[in-house]
């Protein structure tokens, strides 16, 4: 039977209730430990980083709350859970296969400009070229950070620290208290933004 009382809290939550939000986070962070324990044995042949990992499923927790849909009959543990895992095995496979991520993304600073056509663009404009793995594969990134960081708003500046801490667009929206909307749109501009400098050269 749904727990009514949890829901019209849940809701006032949703509803940018701090108290309610605060108040669902500690009846319900158990669940974080909990999962981590029944993925114990694969989180340690991966050597994850049990820190790192638990804020990921702590926000997955927040946006759990804010997409349970309180008028669905489903207990908010049992649909929180689900997205708690779902961020431990995103999480685990993201491991798993980070060498040969690295492998694929990693582009060279110095071949990257000897290019004279429009490969550089169609790199950039592929998934597998984020303008975030270049950053962050580029041997210059301080100064292309501190470059990219001058184009930007005090707004989308917050935004793009955050994309570079690794956090989602639903996370960075619960910590600045936006929309997802607006900070998608923010990211945008930010990509825009990124994908001229690169194309410009204007960090030679």
């Amino acid at each position: 039977m749904i727990d009514i009382c949890d829901n019209e809290i849940i809701y006032m939550a949703q509803e940018q209730n701090d108290d309610a939000l605060e108040y669902i986070l500690k009846k319900y962070k158990y669940l974080i430990d909990v999962l981590m324990f029944k993925y114990n044995f694969k989180l340690s042949n991966i050597k994850a980083d049990l820190k790192e990992l638990y804020n990921l499923c702590y926000f997955s927790l927040i946006e759990a709350i804010y997409k349970y849909d309180c008028s669905k009959d489903s207990l908010f543990s049992t649909f929180s859970s689900l997205i708690i895992k779902r961020q431990i095995i995103k999480y685990i496979n993201k491991m798993q296969t980070y060498k040969n991520t690295i492998n694929i993304n990693s582009v060279s600073y110095d071949y990257l400009f000897e290019l004279k056509d429009n490969k550089l663009l169609n790199s950039v404009n592929n998934i597998k070229y984020d303008p975030y793995c270049f950053i962050e594969n580029c041997e210059n990134s301080k100064i292309f950070n501190n470059l990219v960081r001058k184009h930007l708003s005090a707004f989308e500046e917050k935004v793009y620290t955050y994309l570079l801490d690794g956090y989602n667009y639903v996370q960075i929206a619960v910590l600045l208290k936006k929309t997802n909307k607006q900070i998608d749109n923010a990211i945008q501009r930010i990509r825009r933004k990124i994908k001229l400098l690169i194309y410009e050269n204007k960090f030679n």
